[in-house]
């Protein structure tokens, strides 16, 4: 700042004022512009078989294979793969990625590479998780005739 002062680039209050408002302006220009484009992450064919994959070559021993993994591998985020399953293939290679999930922890679970009572509060919370879904789409109206 003292160097831009010294050069005589910037002779009074009015002139910093402009400049950083302007720079500002830039950087959020630039800011919105970098996220735009990363938010334009569209679903492609091969994501289903992609997303397969991941999950069927997943061999870290310290940890199991999940949608957040996959979406920070392939520069998305949880929601917009989430958004993604209105796509028959995407819902369809989701649920058979949950089950090679679940075999996982199981499988982690009974040769005691993972806790045992861990894996179980993994897979519990899961069932807890798909019940409420489950739960959540089914309404019930009943009505009382006289």
């Amino acid at each position: 700042m003292g160097d831009l002062w010294r050069a005589g680039i910037l002779t009074g209050e009015k002139n910093f004022a402009i400049l950083m408002a302007r720079e500002r302006r830039t950087l959020e220009y630039e800011r919105k512009e970098n996220s735009v484009k990363a938010r334009k992450k569209s679903y492609a064919k091969d994501l289903p078989r992609r997303l397969y994959t991941f999950f069927i070559g997943y061999d870290d021993e310290r940890s199991a294979p999940s949608l957040q993994k996959f979406a920070r591998a392939n520069g998305f985020t949880t929601e917009e793969l989430l958004t993604f399953r209105r796509h028959g293939d995407f819902e369809r290679a989701l649920r058979e990625c949950n089950e090679i999930r679940r075999d996982y922890l199981i499988d982690r679970g009974l040769t005691k590479r993972f806790d045992a009572s861990f894996v179980k509060y993994l897979l519990d919370g899961e069932a807890s998780e798909q019940q409420s879904e489950e739960d959540s789409s089914l309404s019930v109206t009943l009505e009382v005739l006289p």
